[in-house]
C-alpha cells in the first residue's frame, strides 16, 4: 500500500498551519504501509467516547489536526516502543500486543469508540505495547501537541484520559499485572 497526500491544512491554529503535502507522513505509515486519508467527519469524532461531549468547535479542531489512517489486518497503528500519540478507533478492531522474547501476545482489545495511546501521551513515554489491526480498521491519530490543545480547551477530556491511563497501567489486569505473569 502507499501513503496518500492529505490536501488539507493540519493544525489547530491557522496561523501555524502547514500544507499537508509539506509534512512528512507519520513513521507508522511508512513502516506499516498504512494508507493515510483526510480527517474524519465530526460525527465520527463524537463516536469516540472521550470526545462525545466536546463542543462542535472542539471536534472541528480535532478534525483539522488528526490523521485518519486506514489499516489492513495485521498492520500496526503504533509499535511497542514507538513515539507517543493518541488514537481513537473509528472502525474495526485493534489488539494490544506485548512482545516478550520475540513472541507477540495479545493483552487487550479495542473496539470502535475506544482510545489507545493514553499511557504514552499522558506520561510522556513511548508505547509500552504495540497496537495491531485484528481486521481492516480506521483510526484517528492525534499528535501530542494537538492532544494538549484539545485538553487546554476541554480539561475534562484530559482528566478522563489520565484516569484511563492510570487504570491501564495499574492492577493485575493492567501493565503491572502483565509483568508479573
Amino acid at each position: 500500500t502507499s501513503t496518500l497526500p492529505i490536501a488539507a491544512l493540519l493544525a489547530s491554529d491557522a496561523s501555524r498551519a502547514v500544507l499537508a503535502s509539506e509534512v512528512t507522513p507519520p513513521s507508522i505509515c511508512a513502516r506499516s504501509g498504512a494508507t493515510e486519508t483526510l480527517a474524519s467527519p465530526l460525527t465520527e469524532i463524537a463516536g469516540i467516547a472521550v470526545f462525545a461531549e466536546l463542543s462542535e468547535a472542539d471536534r472541528e479542531r480535532i478534525s483539522r489536526a488528526a490523521a485518519d489512517i486506514t489499516l489492513a489486518a495485521g498492520e500496526y497503528a503504533a509499535y511497542e516502543g514507538g513515539e507517543r500519540a493518541l488514537f481513537g478507533l473509528l472502525e474495526g478492531k485493534i489488539e494490544a500486543v506485548k512482545h516478550v522474547e520475540g513472541i507477540g501476545r495479545v493483552v487487550g482489545v479495542r473496539a470502535p469508540g475506544d482510545i489507545f495511546g493514553e499511557v504514552p501521551v499522558t506520561l510522556g513515554t513511548t508505547f509500552p505495547v504495540g497496537f495491531r489491526a485484528a481486521e481492516p480498521s480506521r483510526v484517528l491519530r492525534l499528535d501530542p501537541d494537538d492532544y494538549y490543545a484539545v485538553v487546554a480547551a476541554a480539561p475534562d477530556v484530559g482528566r478522563e484520559i489520565g484516569q484511563l491511563a492510570s487504570h491501564r497501567i495499574s492492577g493485575l489486569r493492567g501493565l503491572q499485572g502483565i509483568s508479573f505473569e
